[in-house]
């Protein structure tokens, strides 16, 4: 073979090799990309979810505590529903604060005041 060719072909393969390596590295790039976007979807939908499922729990919670602890003063009424919400937190799998989970009772007490036409407290 020539030595002039086997320069050249000895640069391609190099070339090659460079132009092979840098495919790799971008299909990386665009993979941890892809896989962020995902990842980040999902936080998003997982949370929208849980936030739905604990209003929904804290309404049932309230619910629970204004009709089986009725002649009970609204503090009494208030732990029972929070038991009430932890406990079924808990059996869903949800991890939640006690901040977080007296938010969403005290939400759904202040919703029925107002529908029930009750003056809030000053």
């Amino acid at each position: 073979m020539n030595p002039v060719n086997s320069f050249w072909i000895e640069i391609l393969n190099q070339g090659l090799n460079i132009l092979l390596q840098a495919s790799v590295l971008v299909l990386l790039y665009l993979f941890r990309q892809l896989v962020q976007k995902i990842s980040a979807y999902y936080e998003s939908h997982t949370s929208l979810r849980q936030r739905e499922l604990l209003t929904m729990l804290g309404h049932e919670a309230f619910t629970f505590a204004e009709t089986v602890y009725r002649n009970m003063d609204r503090d009494a009424k208030l732990n029972e529903a929070l038991r009430y919400l932890l406990s079924k937190a808990e059996q869903h799998g949800l991890s939640i604060s006690m901040k977080d989970a007296r938010a969403v009772i005290e939400k759904d007490w202040l919703e029925d005041r107002r529908r029930s036409g009750i003056p809030l407290p000053s």
